[in-house]
């Protein structure tokens, strides 16, 4: 090839200029400019909302409501962050029902009681004694009878723990860090030599 028409390593600053502008036939988009063009999201800003709220009070984690949409996890947090209503719809379902856990959990730490009431059908007798058979052979059945029972929770020292351990892990958690100033010596015997 002729010495004249040798192509040198260094662009020509008007191709430099062209291609960081994104102009046509340079090969290179400019940095600034987005493609129009790519994958139509999935998303619809009424439906995703509130399946998401609904998931949310169901206690679904978030890979168990991206499977449920039919996406990623990474889609699903893309969501979050591009659409608003989208986490604000999923938080408050969340919320929801960490609420009722929270609630349950406290009950049951304190210790609760409630009323139990049982209906049994009671079998019917005839004036002489004998049970009544209907015509499938079984003894019939007649009034309701009704057993109420209050019946009492005790306080669950693993729910305390638990709550005690989260709302006031200043006290009660396992592990206390603790800071020594100043100079201190070891002293080593030869018994402790061994160790």
């Amino acid at each position: 090839m002729p010495a004249s028409k040798k192509k040198s390593g260094k662009k020509t600053p008007a191709k430099s200029q062209n291609r960081a502008q994104g102009k046509p036939g340079t090969g290179k988009k400019a940095a600034t400019c987005k493609h129009p063009g790519g994958r139509p999201s999935k998303y619809n800003a009424e439906y995703h909302p509130k399946i998401a709220g609904l998931l949310g009070q169901l206690g679904r984690t978030d890979k168990e409501i991206s499977a449920e949409l039919g996406i990623s996890e990474v889609t699903l947090n893309a969501w979050k962050k591009e659409h608003p209503e989208f986490l604000k719809s999923l938080k408050k379902g969340k919320d929801h029902i960490d609420d009722q856990v929270e609630s349950s959990l406290l009950r049951r730490a304190l210790g609760y009681s409630f009323t139990e009431t049982k209906r049994y059908l009671r079998p019917l007798y005839a004036s002489n004694g004998d049970p009544v058979i209907g015509p499938d052979g079984k003894q019939q059945k007649g009034a309701i009878r009704e057993e109420v029972t209050e019946k009492s929770v005790v306080p669950d020292v693993t729910a305390q723990i638990f709550w005690l351990k989260n709302r006031r892990s200043d006290r009660w958690r396992d592990k206390h860090d603790v800071e020594q100033t100043g100079n201190f010596t070891l002293v080593f015997d030869k018994e402790d030599a061994n160790l």
